[in-house]
């Protein structure tokens, strides 16, 4: 910077100019390579109401300032203030030069200036290694393709090819999670909640999912299975309702089923939801012949489904 730095710190009360004294004057480094910054740094005491004015010269030889002196309070002791001021700088020239600070305190008696030490710092050019020779060129490379050249119009093929492949893959994609969720949808509308509950189960049993490390997954879809299934047929919203909020709702109204077998089925499937809990092996074949109980139990057996009306009017006509 080619101007004067000034910085004002205000204190709060006035004491003695014997109680002034510079204790530590030092840099961060007193060797710097050209253009890397420094900072010098003075320990100063001064009494409490005294005004502490640091000015740095604009005509420093070799020196530059980086921004304005900052000043903390360090310590307080016996009614005298030690002040910590940090000057930032950096140099342009090499060779060895020192900060120029002129230093005042201020009181009601007048003002003082201070003698603080200063620093000298060697300001070097960086090395340069030049036995190495010089280094190989690299070769020129070849002009970016324009329009309306060969091999412009090759790239734009093979770029819109590129397109057109992955947006075909999404819409094939697309259409087998679309056809898979329609066919269950129908599947679903034309068995019975008990008839469409026992495939569920029957397709989640020949997966092996549980085998093949997808133990969530596997106690998910059972607990949605049983709960499916409570929903359909004794239409109450099972799927909405916490565990202990569909059992006793079953236990109230005295639902015909296996109610204990149910209640740890839902403890064993919210574990592994909810508390990352890790069943043993034997639990995971227990788990899914709970749920085949739980279905059995809770069928309304008294209302025969079309499958058993078209059975028992078969044997009947044979």
């Amino acid at each position: 910077m080619k101007h004067g730095l000034s910085i004002i710190l205000w204190l709060t009360v006035g004491m003695a100019w014997g109680q002034v004294q510079v204790e530590r004057s030092w840099l961060d480094s007193d060797t710097m390579m050209l253009g890397m910054p420094n900072a010098w740094h003075v320990h100063v005491m001064v009494p409490a109401g005294a005004v502490l004015d640091v000015v740095p010269s604009d005509t420093m030889q070799g020196l530059e300032w980086w921004g304005p002196p900052v000043v903390d309070t360090d310590s307080v002791a016996g009614g005298r203030l030690r002040l910590h001021v940090r000057i930032p700088f950096s140099g342009f020239d090499s060779g060895r030069f020192r900060p120029a600070v002129t230093w005042q305190v201020q009181d009601t008696a007048g003002s003082q200036s201070l003698n603080v030490p200063t620093p000298a710092v060697y300001i070097y050019w960086p090395k340069i290694d030049t036995t190495e020779g010089l280094r190989p060129i690299r070769p020129v490379l070849s002009p970016p393709p324009l329009p309306g050249r060969p091999e412009w119009q090759a790239a734009q093929r093979w770029w819109w090819l590129l397109v057109l492949i992955a947006i075909g893959l999404g819409g094939l994609i697309f259409w087998w999670f679309w056809r898979r969720r329609r066919q269950e949808t129908a599947l679903e509308k034309k068995l019975s909640p008990y008839e469409y509950a026992r495939y569920r189960l029957d397709k989640l049993a020949a997966e092996k999912a549980w085998q093949r490390s997808k133990i969530p997954y596997y106690y998910t879809e059972l607990s949605h299975i049983v709960r499916k299934f409570l929903e359909d047929e004794h239409h109450i919203p099972a799927l909405e309702w916490p565990s202990s909020k569909l059992v006793e709702h079953l236990a109230r109204h005295h639902v015909s089923g296996d109610l204990d077998t149910l209640r740890r089925f839902l403890e064993l499937t919210d574990y592994v939801k909810f508390a990352r809990y890790q069943p043993a092996e034997r639990e995971h074949d227990t788990v899914m012949q709970w749920a085949r109980e739980i279905v059995e139990s809770y069928h309304k057996k008294d209302e025969m489904t079309a499958a058993e009306v078209n059975e028992n009017t078969r044997r009947e006509s044979s």
